[in-house]
């Protein structure tokens, strides 16, 4: 049984559903309204959870769990087709499908995972690049703000 803990981290959003958020917040900015459904435990801390993210235009579902393991990947569904990612980090394909075509873009990486991420933020601070900083901080910043927010305690009133 896994240990699942307020003290070691908290659940499953604060520990696993930060990197879809951040995603989800890169790709298409600060939703105009949150909604978690999270699945508690015996010691009140979400074992899993359904967080809906809604823009507006479209929604965004972030499915994440401390308890199972899925094999969903994640869609992007548009009026063009489906882009489908296998997983958020690391990326290693993606595909595209429309009713006319289906192309499947191969993304045979040997560095290791997160190297981006490290090249990146290296770069950003021995370039002194504010810009970079401000975006980055700004998505870590909304990121936060949306977990808050779902964790927040429900006033029944």
């Amino acid at each position: 049984m896994i240990k699942v803990s307020k003290e070691m981290g908290g659940g499953a959003l604060l520990d696993l559903g930060v990197y879809p958020i951040s995603l989800a917040v890169g790709l298409f900015g600060e939703p105009k309204e949150v909604q978690y459904f999270p699945v508690l435990l015996d010691n009140h801390v979400d074992g899993s959870g359904t967080l809906v993210m809604n823009y507006n235009n479209f929604n965004c579902v972030i499915m994440c769990s401390k308890t199972g393991t899925s094999y969903n990947h994640s869609e992007f569904v548009g009026e063009k087709g489906t882009m489908i990612i296998d997983q958020v980090a690391p990326i290693s394909k993606i595909e595209f499908i429309s009713q006319q075509e289906q192309i499947q873009l191969a993304l045979n990486e040997d560095r290791p995972n997160m190297s981006y991420e490290l090249e990146q933020f290296v770069h950003m601070i021995e370039s002194r690049h504010e810009q970079s900083y401000y975006y980055y901080r700004d998505i870590s910043y909304k990121t936060i703000k949306i977990v808050e927010q779902c964790l927040k305690p429900q006033s029944n009133v």
